[in-house]
C-alpha cells in the first residue's frame, strides 16, 4: 500500500506534454549512478521539486556523488530539448488537411499542427526529397548520413524498428541494418535509405552484441519499405514502416550502388567457398554470417511469394 500518497494528473495539449516529460528526462539525468531510485519515481521527485521550487537531489547517500544537478547543469541539458514534429508543406499552407506526426505521441490533425506552426518558440525548416537523390551519405564521411537522409529515415519509422518497441525515432540511433565495413567501405554495405533504420539505444546492442539476431529491411515493388526481425529460434516479424503514409515518396528513391548482399551469395562472385582461407576476426565472421541469413531469408520469402501469387490468366481464388 502506498499510505499516504497521492497522484496529480495534469491534462495538456500532446506537444506541452512530450516538451515537459523530455524536461524532467533532462532533469534527472544529472543523478549519479548510484542513485535508488527507479526511472519513474525519480521523474515524479523532479516535477514536485520543479512545482513547489525546491531543489531536486540525488538520494545515493555517498560522500562522493557525482551528480549534476546543479541550476546551470540543468538548465544546459533542458536547453537542448527539442520537439520534432514531421509534417508535408501542403499541410501547414491549408492546400491539404494530411495529418502529421509528433515525434514520441503519433498522428495529429492538419489543425492541431498549424496551431503548433504558429507558436512563438517553433522553427520551421524544409525537408526536400530531392536531396536525396544526389547523394545520401556525408561526402567527407560515408559512414554518416546526410542531414535530410536522419531526418527522412526518423520521419518514415517513426519509432525504434525492433518489434514491440515504442521508443521515438528522434531519440533513437540509426543502425546500417547491413553491417558497414569501415575498414573497406566499398566492400560493406551502403549508408542509403534501403539500409538505415531507427533502433533504441537497447536494441541497437542487442542487435550487434547478442547472438542469433538477424534483422533485414526490404524496399518492395511499391516503394513500401518493411523490416524483419528473426529470433534465435528461428521467428520472423516483419512489419511496414511506420509512417509510408505521411512519406510515400520516400521508397521510391532510386538506390545508386550495387543490391545488399549480391555478391555474398553468387559462387562466382568469389565470395566464401571460393576464396582462399584466410583466418577472421570474431566481427568479419558474425557479419559474414548475418548476411548469408539475410540472403536465405530473402530467397524463402520470394520463393513463398511465388508459390502464394496468382497464376497469369488464372483467377484469383
Amino acid at each position: 500500500l502506498n499510505e499516504g500518497m497521492s497522484e496529480l494528473i495534469v491534462t495538456a495539449s500532446a506537444e506541452d506534454v512530450r516538451l515537459a516529460k523530455q524536461t524532467l528526462d533532462a532533469v534527472i539525468a544529472g543523478v549519479c549512478p548510484k542513485d535508488p531510485r527507479t526511472k519513474q519515481v525519480r521523474r515524479s521527485d523532479a516535477a514536485m521539486a520543479r512545482l513547489n521550487g525546491t531543489a531536486f537531489t540525488c538520494q545515493c547517500g555517498s560522500d562522493d556523488c557525482a551528480a549534476e544537478l546543479s541550476a546551470e547543469q540543468i538548465g544546459t541539458r533542458c536547453a537542448r530539448v527539442v520537439l520534432h514534429v514531421v509534417v508535408r508543406e501542403e499541410t501547414l499552407d491549408g492546400t491539404a488537411d494530411t495529418p502529421a506526426v509528433l515525434d514520441g505521441f503519433g498522428p495529429i490533425s492538419a489543425e492541431h499542427v498549424r496551431e503548433i506552426a504558429d507558436r512563438p518558440d517553433t522553427v520551421a525548416r524544409d525537408l526536400d526529397l530531392g536531396d536525396l537523390l544526389d547523394h545520401q551519405a556525408q561526402p567527407g564521411n560515408q559512414y554518416r548520413p546526410t542531414a535530410t537522409l536522419d531526418t527522412v529515415l526518423r520521419a518514415l519509422f517513426g519509432t525504434c524498428t525492433w518489434p514491440g518497441c515504442t521508443e521515438p525515432a528522434f531519440a533513437a540511433d540509426l543502425d546500417h541494418v547491413c553491417e558497414y565495413n569501415h575498414d573497406d567501405p566499398a566492400a560493406g554495405s551502403p549508408t542509403c535509405l534501403c539500409n538505415l533504420n531507427p533502433k533504441c539505444r537497447f536494441h541497437h546492442g542487442l542487435k550487434t552484441c547478442a547472438e542469433g539476431w538477424i534483422d533485414d529491411q526490404i524496399v518492395d515493388a511499391h516503394g513500401v519499405i518493411w523490416t524483419e526481425v528473426s529470433t534465435p529460434e528461428g521467428f520472423t516479424v516483419r512489419q511496414q514502416a511506420l509512417n509510408t503514409w505521411l512519406l510515400p515518396e520516400a521508397g521510391l528513391i532510386p538506390c545508386q550502388h550495387a543490391p545488399i548482399g549480391a555478391g555474398a551469395t553468387r559462387p562466382e562472385s568469389g565470395h566464401a567457398e571460393n576464396n582462399p582461407r584466410r583466418a577472421k576476426s570474431r566481427t568479419e565472421a558474425k557479419h559474414a554470417y548475418r548476411m548469408a541469413r539475410r540472403a536465405a531469408n530473402r530467397r524463402i520469402r520470394e520463393q513463398e511469394a511465388a508459390r502464394t501469387s496468382p497464376q497469369e490468366g488464372t483467377p484469383p481464388f
